[in-house]
C-alpha cells in the first residue's frame, strides 16, 4: 500500500494550469439546472429559476466560449415555500437555500442528445393553462423543444396516449433523435392477462404519432416461490440503438427455478422497432462460483425499471432492487456500444448449488459483450482480505445492508467500484475499490459512516461527469459521480480540481463541479453557490 501511495503521489506532482475562460453571472433566485455534452466537444448549460418558467440555455464550443444562447419555457416548478424537506432541517437558513436550490432545479424536464442537436421534454401533470379550453397544454401532454446545430428552437405538444380503463400503461423510457421523439411504454391487462411493449414516435415536424409493437418475449409467470425474475427494463439509447434488458430464472413456473443459473438477457431494437441485437448468457463464471446478492444497485443514466412489490409478513421491497436485480446489473457503455455485466459472486457452501443470500461476497466479476453476445472481456477477482478486517461484516452474506455502483473513470480509464454498507446492524461505510481495466485490484479507500444530521455542503465534495442525457429524478438526477479529495491522488487533472477547491471551500461550501469531456479537451463548470452568484467555466 505504502508505495502504491508514493506512485500515486508521484503522479499528481505533474503540475496542469487551468484558464478561466468564462463566467456566466446568475441571478439571486437562478441555479445550475442541468448540463450536458454533445459531439464535437459541446457542451449545453440549463440555467433555470424558482421564480420563472424561462430557461436560460447555452451552448459552450470546446474552448468554453458561447456559440449560441437560446431559452425554453419550463411550465411546472414547485415554489420554494412549498417544498417539504427531510425530517430535521426546520426553519433555519440551510433549509430555505435548500428550497431555493430544489425550486431552480431542472426537474421535471428531461435533456436528451443526439449528435450536435439539443432536446427537451417535458410531461404535464396537471392543466397549465386551465383559462384556455382549447389549449394544448393539458394534463398528460407532452412538451417537446428542439434546438438544432445552429440553436433555432422549435416546439411540439403531443397529446396524452388513451388506453381502455383496464390496461395499466407505464412509459419506461424515452429518448430523441432526428426529427422524432420517442417512447417505449408498457401496458398491461390483468383480466386477459396480457402484457405488450410499444416504441412510440411522434414527428417533431408533421405533429403525428405512430405506434410499433415490439413484440418482446414473455416473461414467465410468477409464483409464491419463483420471484427470481424481473421484468424488461430499458437501459439507454444510442443512435439508432435501444437496449432493453432483464434477469430471468426458470422459463415457467413448473422449472425448478432453485437449481437454474440467472439467466442475464439484453435486447437491441432500432428506431423502428426491429430487432437489431441481443443475446442471453448466464456468464459462466469461475467453476464453482456464482454471482451472489450484493443488496441493490443504484441505477446508471437512463436505466429504469417497472417498480414491482414482493412483500413478507412485516415490509414491502421492490423487486428489482431486493430480488433479482441484487444478482449483477447492466451497464451501457454509450461510446462503444457495449454491454458490461458486473456483480459480486461467491463460492457458497461446499455442495450448494442454490443462488442464495446468507453466502459471503468474496470478489467481483465484470464481463463485457458487443450487442450479439460476443464476449469481448471477462474478468473476476477476488477481494483481498484487509477489507473485511476494515469493516468485518461488510462481505459477510446478510450481515449489512449494502448497494454497489460501477464506474469507468473517464480521466484516468480505472474502474472504481463503491460499495455501500449501511448502519442497521451497527457501524457503516463506504469501500471505494480501484481496479485497472483488467478488473486487477489496485488500492481502496474506507470512509466510515457519521450518524448525525446531514447538511449540504459538509458531505465529501464530488466531481460529476457530465452525461449526454439528463435525466430527472425527483431533485436530482442520473449523473455519475467521484469523491474529488481521493481522485485528486490519481491524476494530475483531479490535483488540479481539489487545489482550486481548497481554496474555496471554507467560503463556499457548497460548490460543485461538473467536468465535460475530459478525454478531448476537459471543460470544467464551477458553481460555487446552490442558488445564485455565477458558474466559472475552465479549460485545462
Amino acid at each position: 500500500m505504502g508505495s502504491l501511495l508514493l506512485s500515486l503521489l508521484a503522479c499528481t506532482s505533474v503540475s496542469i494550469a487551468q484558464t478561466l475562460v468564462g463566467n456566466v453571472k446568475l441571478a439571486p433566485k437562478e441555479a445550475l439546472g442541468g448540463v450536458v455534452q454533445l459531439a464535437d466537444n459541446k457542451t449545453a448549460v440549463f440555467i433555470s429559476s424558482s421564480e420563472s418558467n424561462d430557461v436560460r440555455v447555452l451552448l459552450l464550443q470546446a474552448t468554453g466560449k458561447t456559440a449560441w444562447e437560446g431559452k425554453i419555457s419550463r411550465f411546472q416548478f414547485a415554489k420554494p415555500e412549498v417544498i417539504v424537506l427531510g425530517i430535521g432541517t426546520g426553519k433555519s437558513t440551510q433549509s430555505g437555500r435548500e428550497r431555493q436550490a430544489l425550486s431552480s432545479f431542472l426537474n421535471p424536464v428531461d435533456v436528451f442528445t443526439n449528435s450536435s442537436d439539443l432536446y427537451t421534454v417535458e410531461v404535464l401533470l396537471s392543466d397549465v393553462d386551465k383559462k384556455e379550453k382549447e389549449s394544448a397544454l393539458k394534463h398528460g401532454s407532452t412538451v417537446v423543444q428542439h434546438f438544432d446545430e445552429s440553436g433555432q428552437l422549435q416546439r411540439a405538444v403531443f397529446a396524452p396516449t388513451t388506453v381502455e380503463k383496464k390496461v395499466e400503461r407505464r412509459v419506461m423510457a424515452h429518448f430523441a433523435e432526428g426529427s422524432a421523439y420517442y417512447k417505449i411504454a408498457r401496458e398491461r391487462n390483468e383480466r386477459e392477462d396480457k402484457t405488450e411493449h410499444f416504441l412510440e414516435v411522434y414527428d417533431l415536424n408533421k405533429k403525428t404519432r405512430r405506434r410499433i409493437t415490439l413484440g418482446l418475449p414473455a416473461t414467465p409467470e410468477r409464483t409464491k416461490s419463483n420471484i427470481f425474475y424481473n421484468d424488461w427494463c430499458y437501459l439507454g439509447h444510442r443512435s439508432g440503438q435501444s437496449y432493453l434488458v432483464r434477469r430471468l430464472r426458470g422459463h415457467s413456473k413448473k422449472d425448478n427455478f432453485s437449481r437454474m443459473p440467472v439467466e442475464f438477457e439484453v435486447l437491441v431494437v432500432n428506431n423502428d422497432g426491429q430487432k437489431i441485437g441481443g443475446f442471453v448468457t448466464t456468464l459462466g463464471l469461475e467453476k464453482g462460483t456464482y454471482p451472489i446478492y450484493s443488496g441493490s444497485f443504484q441505477q446508471a443514466v437512463e436505466q429504469s425499471h417497472i417498480y414491482r412489490e414482493h412483500s413478507t409478513s412485516k415490509y414491502t421491497f421492490d423487486e428489482y432492487d431486493l430480488i433479482t436485480g441484487g444478482f449483477g446489473d447492466f451497464y451501457l457503455d454509450y461510446a462503444t456500444g457495449d454491454v458490461v455485466i458486473y456483480g459480486e459472486y461467491s463460492h457458497g457452501s461446499e455442495g450448494k448449488q442454490d443462488y442464495g443470500y446468507g453466502d459471503d461476497n468474496e470478489g467481483l466479476f465484470m464481463h463485457r459483450y458487443d450487442l450479439n453476445g460476443v464476449a469481448r472481456s471477462k474478468y473476476q477477482t477476488a477481494y483481498p482480505k484487509e477489507l473485511s478486517k476494515v469493516q468485518k461484516n461488510a462481505f459477510s452474506g446478510g450481515k449489512m445492508y449494502r448497494s454497489c455502483t460501477f464506474l469507468p473513470d473517464p480521466v484516468t480509464g480505472n474502474l472504481e467500484f463503491t460499495i455501500s454498507c449501511g448502519v442497521i446492524m451497527g457501524g457503516g461505510g463506504k469501500f471505494f475499490l480501484k481496479f485497472d481495466k483488467e478488473l486487477k485490484y489496485k488500492s481502496f479507500i474506507y470512509r466510515p459512516i457519521e450518524v448525525k444530521e446531514r447538511r449540504l455542503g459538509s458531505e465529501e465534495t464530488e466531481i460529476s461527469y457530465v452525461p449526454p442525457v439528463w435525466i430527472t429524478q425527483g431533485t436530482s438526477a442520473n449523473v455519475e459521480s467521484r469523491e474529488l479529495a481521493a481522485a485528486a491522488k490519481e491524476d494530475p487533472l483531479y490535483a488540479a480540481i481539489w487545489k482550486m477547491h481548497q481554496k474555496t471551500a471554507k467560503t463556499n461550501p457548497d460548490t460543485r463541479y461538473y467536468l465535460a469531456h475530459p478525454a478531448s479537451g476537459a471543460l470544467l463548470l464551477e458553481q460555487q453557490k446552490l442558488v445564485g452568484g455565477s458558474v466559472s467555466i475552465y479549460t485545462f
